[in-house]
């Protein structure tokens, strides 16, 4: 399992380095064309017989310097975008989001502790404010259930061609004390 999330990260980086190396690409090729129509266009003017003046070729030096700088900037920007898109919490592994939140709200909390921390946190909403009288699903299969009563509420989402929605669950026993969390990520398509 834990295989399977390192490999699912390893892919979401290389997804991202492909379309920022993709764009830059991209850029480098409308450059290098540009310049060689300009040089292409300065090859006709001296095979006529036309000698480039000092002034254009300081011109060319501008320029390619030009382009040089914007190259720098936009790697830099690319750069900086993955490094943010990188930074979100909600990217880490199922595991990792809940281990966090057994950080603030661990086993053994009641309802009320739980309810308090979810109040607090401002990033995370209630699905209807309200908490189900029967306990979240273990699994996909839905036949298994933890605990009696259940609090699902929206951690957040994050895109990358998908949107996908962090979603936690808080189980409890009769006594509104809790057992275990759960964290599930939706993808809800383009």
């Amino acid at each position: 399992m834990e295989g399977d999330i390192a490999l699912a990260v390893v892919l979401l980086v290389l997804y991202f380095f492909a379309i920022a190396i993709r764009f830059l690409i991209v850029v480098a090729m409308v450059v290098l064309i540009s310049d060689a129509i300009i040089l292409f266009l300065n090859f006709l003017r001296t095979s006529k017989g036309i000698v480039l003046k000092d002034e254009t070729k300081k011109k060319n030096v501008k320029r390619k310097k030009r382009v040089t700088y914007l190259l720098i900037v936009l790697l830099v920007i690319a750069t900086a975008y993955t490094i943010f898109i990188f930074s979100n919490p909600l990217r880490r592994s199922e595991e990792a989001i809940r281990n966090n939140v057994l950080r603030q709200t661990p086993i053994g909390s009641t309802i009320e502790d739980v309810i308090q921390v979810i109040d607090n946190n401002e990033s995370w909403s209630w699905w209807g404010r309200h908490i189900a009288d029967i306990g979240y699903p273990a699994d996909a299969t839905l036949n298994t259930r933890i605990g009696s009563q259940s609090i699902g509420v929206n951690l957040g989402k994050y895109s990358g061609g998908f949107d996908v929605y962090v979603v936690a669950f808080w189980g409890f026993d009769d006594d509104g004390i809790l057992l275990d969390v759960r964290i599930r990520k939706d993808v809800a398509g383009f």
